[in-house]
């Protein structure tokens, strides 16, 4: 069985020969190992992939590796578009020509229910495109599919959330990857 097949938790070793947990989704990498804060034996998890990633600490082991499998699991969902990211996608829209990739960040002067101002990006409610819209950046809900963000290079991705509160904040965690340089 090769290591990236592996499903479930495993026991493997680091370079010190030290054993922890592991399990593998894809790419996804989620860890618990028994160390020592503050004098005290906890749990450390650690769960993501490439540069991007969650850790804490637990009491129990059980703890730690449900803590670690759910995140796990969310980065699994979101995989590819985490691969995507490591293109520096705001210097590949200005070689395309792109250049109005800006979110709208201005707090709205009179706040109406048009307006949604979350973690730094004002969304507002287009009545013609049925869609919030941000700059150019656009996020709607399609029935069948699910909430949808548009890039400004008119590129899809699908949000795996189910409130609307939820589908700006993780739009708004995309579009700041996206723009980072």
């Amino acid at each position: 069985m090769s290591t990236n097949a592996r499903t479930g938790w495993g026991i493997v070793s680091d370079f010190d020969g030290q054993p922890y947990w592991e399990r593998r989704i894809g790419d996804v990498v989620a860890t618990v190992r028994l160390t020592t804060l503050n004098g005290a034996n906890v749990w450390h998890y650690h769960a993501g992939i490439g540069r991007w990633h969650v850790h804490g600490y637990k009491d129990s082991i059980r703890a730690a590796k449900v803590a670690a499998t759910k995140a796990a699991q969310w980065y699994a969902l979101r995989e590819a578009d985490f691969e995507r990211m490591e293109a520096k996608l705001r210097a590949k829209w200005l070689q395309q020509g792109i250049d109005k990739v800006e979110p709208d960040r201005q707090y709205p002067p009179s706040w109406r229910a048009e307006h949604w101002y979350d973690t730094g990006i004002l969304w507002t409610w287009d009545y013609e495109l049925s869609m919030w819209t941000s700059g150019p950046w656009r996020l709607w809900y399609d029935r069948s599919t699910g909430w949808k963000l548009r890039y400004p290079d008119d590129s899809i991705q699908f949000l795996h959330v189910e409130s609307r509160y939820d589908a700006m904040r993780e739009a708004s965690m995309w579009i700041g990857l996206a723009l980072a340089e």
